[in-house]
């Protein structure tokens, strides 16, 4: 990369110094890049908006010797309803960690970049809850990562026998066929609409991926699965939505890895 303007979300800042940054950055064109921005905390600079986590902006970056260099930063889009609201600025948090896990540096992936605009547009999104938007967003990114779980037949016998369940340590359904299988016992039951939703969050395209609704106890179980099947395919506890368990009634109802769980929604 020589002299170049792009446009990307700054998915991390990491202050340096008194007044510079560390920014790693989703582009479309170049997938995530990591580049450094001088003097970009002062008060005055005319990059101080553009550079902070979350930021939309258009970057003018240089090369050289090897690392990028953020010469310039235009704002496009703040996305400052997040800093407001607790809630969606830990689901922001949230996803950008998992995403830059998923992410490589100098390795073009342009289906993660509108993911996470649209991503972004549901989190500030009032009408939308965000944490069941988050989870829509990081099942649909273990697809591109992956790891998509099997949703449309056993992955023991390839058939759809209902009731189904789902088998993290399978990655998928586990149909009636197997009752009498440890598989089958250690597996979550799922209900029609529960089934429905998940399809809907792994296939569906981007475009629509956040238009839908469910109930209560199908968006509960949901988030339950979602937050286990990210955790076990990561290999990682993400501790980011923690800090919301005590005050939304829907994540009190969650159960970690490795806790009894109850065996209807």
């Amino acid at each position: 990369m020589a002299q170049e303007v792009v446009r990307g979300f700054v998915l991390r800042e990491v202050p340096v110094g008194d007044h510079d940054r560390i920014l790693d950055i989703l582009t479309r064109e170049h997938g995530l890049i990591t580049g450094s921005a001088r003097a970009c905390r002062r008060t005055r600079s005319p990059m101080l908006a553009a550079t902070q986590v979350f930021a939309l902006s258009d970057f003018s970056l240089s090369t050289r010797q090897g690392r990028i260099r953020i010469d310039q930063a235009d704002l496009v889009m703040s996305f400052i309803d997040l800093q407001s609201d607790w809630t969606r600025l830990v689901c922001a948090a949230h996803l950008s960690e998992v995403f830059l896990d998923c992410l490589r540096d100098d390795t073009e992936q342009p289906d993660l970049y509108p993911l996470w605009a649209y991503a972004m547009g549901a989190l500030i999104d009032k009408e939308k809850d965000p944490v069941l938007m988050t989870h829509t967003c990081a099942m649909n990114l273990m697809k591109r990562a992956g790891y998509e779980p099997r949703l449309e037949s056993c992955v023991l016998c390839d058939r759809d026998m209902p009731p189904h369940r789902f088998s993290h340590a399978l990655c998928g359904l586990v149909c009636s066929r197997h009752q009498e299988a440890d598989t089958w016992r250690s597996s979550v039951p799922l209900t029609d609409g529960l089934l429905s939703l998940m399809r809907h969050c792994v296939q569906a395209p981007v475009e629509r991926l956040f238009a839908y609704s469910a109930t209560e106890p199908v968006v509960s179980r949901f988030c339950l699965i979602a937050d286990q099947y990210v955790n076990e395919r990561m290999e990682k506890h993400y501790q980011r939505l923690d800090m919301l368990r005590s005050d939304d009634p829907l994540l009190r109802e969650w159960v970690r890895p490795g806790k009894s769980q109850p065996d209807s929604p």
